[in-house]
């Protein structure tokens, strides 16, 4: 079970009763504002994705894995949209998509400094589901 301590840090704490009859106890200290820099690294670009993910490996944080993914998404969805989009050749077609990106990209990042894990409004649910394996 989890029990939060002040708004900074986060207290984990697993019990495990051995057959013995004793309980084994760990805890572990998991520095919020460090999952939240992470969460907001991962919005960053690719090469902002590829530093969060790496950082993760060593976190292990579910949170900064959700944005991970939601991040992966976006830039997935930016690369293989935007192609054809600028094939258009008309600039408000263009506008649009670009200003759908950014205004996706600052809710992703609000999300992550705000510590919330909240998916982003269209495609987020269908990241997560693509993207489970990403942790």
């Amino acid at each position: 079970f989890y029990v939060y301590w002040e708004s900074i840090e986060r207290v984990c704490v697993w019990c495990y009763c051995q057959p013995n009859g004793y309980v084994e106890v760990t805890i572990k200290f998991i520095c919020m504002k460090s999952e939240k820099s992470t969460a907001f690294i991962s919005y960053l670009g690719i090469l902002g994705l590829l530093i969060a993910y790496l950082n993760n490996k060593q976190l292990r944080s579910n949170f900064v894995s959700f944005h991970i993914r939601q991040s992966l998404g976006l830039s997935i969805g930016f690369f293989m949209l935007g192609y054809p989009i600028g094939n258009f050749d008309n600039w408000t077609v263009t506008l649009a998509f670009w200003t759908a990106f950014i205004i996706l990209n600052i809710y992703g990042i609000a999300t992550a400094l705000t510590g919330s894990v909240t998916a982003v409004p269209l495609f987020g649910k269908f990241f997560q589901k693509i993207f489970k394996n990403i942790s």
